[in-house]
């Protein structure tokens, strides 16, 4: 007896999974690296590591990684 394919039951998980979780990490991972400006759309170029360099500079930045740690790790 053939048994039955497991793919039919698996593709709606998998078709979520890439709408909802994978395509939105992708693109904001792409944007990361250019200076995207959602005003003006066309006017897009890369830029590299020019946001990562400025978001460790930044004291802000620095603090919310702080209380972000603190809450993971410390709370529970």
């Amino acid at each position: 007896m053939k048994r039955p394919s497991p793919l039919p039951f698996l593709l709606p998980n998998l078709i979520g999974f890439l709408v909802f979780t994978l395509v939105p990490v992708v693109v904001s991972l792409v944007a990361s690296f250019t200076n995207w400006n959602l005003e003006r759309p066309g006017e897009t170029s890369p830029i590299v590591l020019g946001n990562y360099r400025e978001l460790m500079g930044d004291e802000k930045f620095w603090l919310s990684f702080l209380n972000t740690a603190y809450m993971m790790l410390g709370i529970p």
